[in-house]
């Protein structure tokens, strides 16, 4: 049974294991730098979400819980843990429990098979990749800006939720970018 352990503070034994996994699982231009990610762990609307299968550290999941919509922002599980269906299960676990609000998530763009094999993991899940041109804003002021792909569930964004995620979400979602 999975199982999580919501993080508001670094200071928490278990979030060497998160922040390492978080390292190495995404690229820099995706990823917060410790001060940044201080500042959001103390957001009411900010889950960072330690992964537990039998009481056993398996993965992360950072996701954000807005008025009309949920977005998640990172999930990843540990390299050796890879390939037992636990990122599956974790977010069937994750889907079940929404409300009638979308899930939004952000992809690469799928050029190459690895990029590929990520978003038919999505789509069996039920995501759907929606057309609006996407580009996430610098997550660190050493960073550019990264050309992303959408994906909501359990069906397309409407214009007004994709653009309510840009003009109204955003501004907290990368609120941190000021601490370096």
């Amino acid at each position: 049974m999975i199982t999580y352990k919501r993080l508001t503070s670094t200071e928490s034994i278990d979030f060497s294991h998160v922040w390492d996994l978080y390292k190495t699982s995404f690229p820099e231009n995706e990823r917060r730098n410790i001060k940044g990610q201080v500042h959001t762990l103390g957001l009411n609307n900010y889950y960072c979400q330690i992964v537990f299968k039998d009481d056993q550290f398996v993965g992360l999941l950072f996701w954000w819980d807005f008025e009309t919509l949920r977005y998640i922002e990172h999930i990843a599980i540990r390299p050796d843990r890879q390939n037992e269906g636990l990122g599956s299960e974790l977010m069937k676990d994750f889907l079940s429990l929404a409300d009638s609000k979308p899930i939004l998530l952000e992809v690469e763009p799928a050029t190459t098979d690895i990029q590929k094999k990520r978003v038919r993991f999505y789509d069996k899940l039920g995501f759907k990749m929606n057309a609006y041109d996407y580009i996430q804003p610098a997550i660190q002021k050493s960073t550019n800006p990264v050309a992303l792909t959408i994906l909501s569930f359990p069906s397309q964004l409407s214009i007004e939720n994709y653009n309510a995620f840009i003009t109204t979400y955003h501004s907290q979602i990368f609120s941190h970018m000021e601490i370096e």
